[in-house]
């Protein structure tokens, strides 16, 4: 066999293994990257149980499923490093705030006046 045959079959069992295990449509190259991820594997992955992983998605802090395969929500494995990038993204962008003081101030710490009532008396 050549090199053009074997690309060539390579090609048209990637599109086979994309209409029989669901890739998605139109993505032909990711069809042989792409993977599923079903809600264990995906809480695996995010170090927490899979219960985790649906109170995430109802108050919206991580994608919907992809795809609902026998009642068993899937996620693509590019839909989770998408959330994986803007999560990055978020988390940047809230370290690298400037930090900014009240106005007419400094930015020094300034020393607070203990409590009147915790004053020790003078020795006599």
């Amino acid at each position: 066999m050549t090199d053009k045959t074997l690309i060539n079959f390579n090609e048209r069992l990637v599109a086979l293994e994309q209409v029989v295990f669901g890739g998605r449509k139109g993505d032909l190259k990711k069809a042989g990257t792409d993977q599923k991820k079903y809600k264990s594997q995906v809480a695996l992955r995010e170090g927490v149980v899979e219960r985790t992983i649906e109170r995430w998605v109802e108050d919206g802090d991580y994608p919907p499923p992809d795809d609902i395969v026998n009642g068993r929500p899937i996620w693509w494995l590019s839909t989770l490093q998408a959330h994986d990038r803007r999560r990055m993204r978020m988390k940047r962008k809230m370290t690298s705030l400037p930090q900014t003081w009240p106005k007419g101030t400094s930015g020094r710490s300034t020393k607070i006046d203990p409590d009147p009532k915790q004053k020790r008396a003078r020795p006599p």
